[in-house]
């Protein structure tokens, strides 16, 4: 198989090597996820494939533990070979705030190809973070996995480390900075203008006359506008991010990151110990000097709200924020992420730096007159740029996100800075996560920010409380893409962890997944789907469209996130009318908003109920209410939440779409009248910043104001038998949508928004004729599965067919009904075909590449001669979610050795040290 190659940086190729040449010591892994697996260890300049595995996971819910009472951690171990094995198992903790309930050492004996497990109990009679490592050791190999649990860390304590002079060494840094002019130089670089703002080079003098910059966002909208000042982690080179069209967004460059390297040329392996001598020539004496230096550039413009500063970093950036809003009290709101440059005694008590031991060991300075370099001098240097020793005199808002798994900023020395700072103060605690939060905690903050500064949202995007979650149709913006980072390369050979399993009733209702639930409709029925009575006088000709009556009721069923266990169901009686064939369940995916979720029955019930309990708020009859028929193959346009709007396509005169309040369930607008409305999902795009609600029926597609219902423009264009499914997706104005017997179309919105036109239509060698999927569009070129499980690539502007393939499908040939659902990961695919697979692929205009396949579920709806899946899976907490007539599944898709730098969003570059936990 050919495998895919990606471009590899420089500092993450350093930061592999080190981790791998030093794997005999320690494990170089950053956790992302509960349970962490170790099952390569190189060995004298080879890596070596061990025969057992390992995977450590506790009982804590969330990671929390209670004072006083046992917590068990279980180590499951599983045996590759075909051979029994003899082990020993070492079960380490690494702080004094647990006890061992029983021998932290046993040996085992396991089968081969057997999986055993083996618990180990703790309790815990002291405030904080503990890590549980199991050991494996066998045959002269050893190998470990391990997991870390909290209690209580907002109540962890560490002591001050002030030196005399401390409040006096920061004031003269201050006085120094003012002393020197900064000479603000503003360059305009149209060449980076984003979509939302205007672009420019900010480049200015700083600490000790070293020329730093940054870059400047300012949108188009006229101020004075709140500031997000981006500082950077460890090595990071901020860019411009086109994020925001009512905040200027300055990503700032202290010395030696990015652009500000003039003076002080960027080698991020000695930037923490570059003058670590004396406090005077320290490194982060100026680094925080330069952060200073921004503030006082954005003090200095005119369209600036001064009352509406944030500042905002990760890792290394988590510390500069730490210290910027310490040393500046003109900072508004803090933002720090798994901050570096906190409470460094314990620090190296949890953490140990080679770099550190050698640069001890060398002579000071270069210097043979100068004293010995020792780990109490150091400390000493290092005491002044501690932001613990900071943290009181932060006077700002402050918020703090924490992956309980990070081994490379151990969350203790986090809290001993941030549980000193007195002003007003929250913190997130991701449970899965290591050194990197992931784009849904980026997305989270930006929401943060916004409700601090009372910035009005951003457009089209739904609200979460910080997980990454899956809230409705192709999940937060209802577009085909999944932003998160820590996810797996490929496949292991027994396929992902299955997280949980939970029984279910019928139906085609993908599940939406957001605030710590899952939720999904199915239906509960006895009857068989021939054997309800026709609604025919006669049979139709075709038995495909043959109706009954069958009796049963429908459900909205709302599962823990963690466990699959069900939190509670809403059940309605709900005899079906639909063709009999596809009876076996309701067809549309939950929408949750807020303290809300709303579902749409295949007979037409939409109902709001409240998502804590699933108390019924309100409800609506669709049928009766607008005197709509029943589709053939029932409702399956799942609502979309806009505002204070729920958006339906209902059907019947003047009503093919209609909005609700989404607190009353009261009409607010209605609008189109259509032969028949179709079953593809409402969805908004801004098309040159004006917000269209696009309707594809039966009869054609149509953009609307979403607010009022007006009809902008409108284009005919007939589905087969109304089957208008897939969601029409769009790049620019140029608007792509398909449906059944190999229909396609790409529509151009005009240039003043009120007009579109046709600018060509798909037949059997062009376009892509897809039945159930939603296409992806991706660098102008459309993807997606057509007729018979046909996957193909055709170019956006002329519908011209590049390849095709059944790579995908079931033995890799056509198949009645043949289907792929597709969501977009970075630069890659996840495939989730009709026979329960998932595949991960590259996909350009030159072909399709197969990178790992693994079977999730087994399909279980007979159609067309075999049994088929078609329920979309929803992609959350770094999971897949998905379904069949049976179950529903949750499989962990993280991936427990990903790195960081390769999350696009995360903002941060790992400090160049390997970690290793004290014994």
């Amino acid at each position: 198989m050919k495998m895919a190659t990606r471009k590899i940086s420089p500092a993450f190729a350093v930061q592999t090597v080190r981790r791998w040449l030093t794997g005999l010591l320690v494990v170089p892994a950053f956790v992302l996820t509960p349970v962490f697996m170790l099952v390569v260890t190189p060995v004298a300049g080879q890596a070596v494939r061990h025969a057992l595995s390992v995977a450590v996971s506790s009982e804590a819910v969330q990671g929390a533990v209670v004072l006083g009472e046992p917590v068990t951690f279980t180590a499951t171990i599983r045996n590759r070979s075909e051979s029994k094995i003899d082990a020993r198992l070492q079960w380490n903790v690494n702080t004094v705030a647990f006890e061992s309930s029983e021998s932290a050492q046993r040996k085992i004996q396991i089968e081969g190809l057997q999986t055993k497990s083996f618990a180990f109990t703790l309790t815990c009679h002291e405030n904080g973070f503990v890590q549980v490592e199991a050991d494996l050791t066998y045959d002269g190999k050893s190998l470990s996995g391990s997991t870390r649990v909290m209690n209580a860390p907002d109540k962890i304590k560490s002591e001050l480390t002030k030196q005399p002079d401390f409040d006096e060494f920061w004031r003269d840094s201050r006085r120094e900075l003012k002393e020197v002019l900064p000479r603000f130089k503003l360059i305009a670089r149209p060449d980076l203008d984003g979509k939302l703002a205007d672009v420019f080079e900010v480049r200015m003098n700083s600490f000790g006359g070293v020329r730093v910059a940054g870059w400047l966002e300012v949108p188009r909208t006229q101020g004075p506008h709140a500031v997000v000042i981006r500082v950077p982690g460890y090595g990071q080179n901020m860019r411009p991010t086109d994020r925001c069209d009512d905040m200027i967004v300055f990503s700032f460059n202290p010395r030696g990151h990015g652009n500000s390297t003039e003076d002080v040329p960027g080698v991020p392996k000695n930037y923490w110990i570059r003058g670590l001598d004396h406090q005077d020539d320290y490194f982060y004496r100026g680094a925080y000097m330069d952060c200073i230096r921004a503030v006082d550039y954005i003090a200095s413009r005119d369209d600036v709200d001064q009352q509406k500063i944030a500042v905002w970093g990760g890792s290394q950036g988590g510390g500069l924020a730490f210290a910027t809003a310490a040393l500046d009290p003109r900072v508004d709101l803090c933002v720090a992420d798994i901050p570096f440059l906190c409470d460094w005694v314990n620090y190296f008590k949890l953490s140990h730096w080679p770099e550190m031991d050698d640069w001890i060991a060398a002579p000071a300075s270069n210097n043979s007159q100068s004293p010995p370099r020792s780990w109490k001098s150091t400390l000493q240097t290092l005491s002044y740029f501690d932001t613990m020793n900071l943290a009181d005199r932060i006077r700002c808002t402050t918020i703090m996100g924490i992956g309980l798994q990070d081994k490379v900023c151990p969350p203790t020395t986090s809290f001993a800075a941030f549980n000193r700072i007195p002003a007003r103060k929250s913190f997130k605690i991701y449970e899965e996560a290591g050194h990197g939060l992931g784009s849904q905690h980026w997305s989270w903050v930006w929401e943060q920010i916004r409700s601090e500064f009372q910035v009005r949202p951003e457009v089209g995007r739904q609200k979460t409380d910080g997980r990454d979650e899956w809230p409705q149709w192709l999940g937060p913006n209802r577009e085909p893409v999944w932003h998160a980072s820590g996810i797996v390369e490929s496949f292991p050979n027994a396929g992902p962890p299955l997280r949980w399993k939970a029984p279910i009733g019928g139906g085609y209702s993908g599940p939406a997944v957001a605030k710590g639930r899952v939720f999904v409709m199915d239906r509960v029925s006895n009857i068989k789907l021939d054997e309800g009575k026709p609604l025919h006088q006669s049979p139709p000709k075709n038995a495909n469209f043959l109706r009954r009556l069958l009796p049963g009721s429908e459900r909205v069923v709302c599962l823990d996130e963690q466990t699959g266990k069900t939190l509670w169901a809403h059940q309605y009686e709900c005899p079906y009318s639909t063709v009999a064939l596809y009876a076996i369940g309701p067809r549309c995916t939950p929408t949750v908003d807020g303290d809300r979720v709303y579902s749409l029955g295949a007979e037409g019930k939409l109902t709001c109920l409240r998502v804590a309990d699933g108390r019924p708020l309100w409800s609506r009859e669709l049928t009766e209410d607008y005197d709509a028929d029943v589709p053939e193959w029932g409702f399956a346009a799942h609502p979309l939440v806009d505002e204070d709007l729920l958006i339906c396509v209902v059907g019947g005169e003047e009503t093919t779409c209609v909005a609700f309040d989404k607190k009353t369930g009261r009409q607010r607008w209605s609008a189109l009248s259509a032969s028949q409305p179709g079953y593809c999902s409402p969805v908004i795009y801004s098309v040159d910043g004006e917000r269209h609600l696009i309707i594809w029926h039966g009869d054609g597609v149509e953009g609307l104001n979403p607010q009022t219902g007006e009809v902008y423009w409108s284009v005919p264009f007939k589905a087969t038998y109304g089957m208008s499914v897939g969601t029409p997706q769009i790049d620019g104005r140029s608007l792509f949508f398909m449906c059944y017997n190999r229909k396609s179309a790409m529509v151009q919105i005009g240039d003043q928004n009120r007009s579109a036109k046709i600018i060509w239509e798909g037949d059997t060698k062009s376009g892509i004729g897809g039945v159930l999927n939603t296409a992806v569009i991706t660098a102008g070129h459309v993807y997606a599965c057509g007729n018979g499980g046909r996957y193909m690539c055709a170019k956006l502007a002329t519908g011209e067919r590049l390849w095709s393939t059944f790579a995908m499908s079931p033995g890799g040939r056509p198949s009645s009904w043949g289907n792929v659902f597709t969501v977009r990961h970075h630069d890659r695919y996840f495939h989730a075909n009709d026979v329960g697979d998932l595949i991960i692929a590259k996909m350009t205009p030159a072909g399709y590449t197969e990178i790992s396949r693994t079977h999730l579920i087994d399909p279980t709806h007979d159609v067309g001669g075999r049994k088929l899946v078609w329920s979309h899976p929803a992609f959350a907490n770094r999971s897949i979610y998905l379904r069949n007539d049976q179950e529903i599944r949750c499989y962990s898709l993280a991936d427990s050795k990903a790195d960081p730098e390769h999350d696009p969003d995360a903002e941060l570059v790992t400090p160049p040290f390997v970690e290793s936990p004290a014994k």
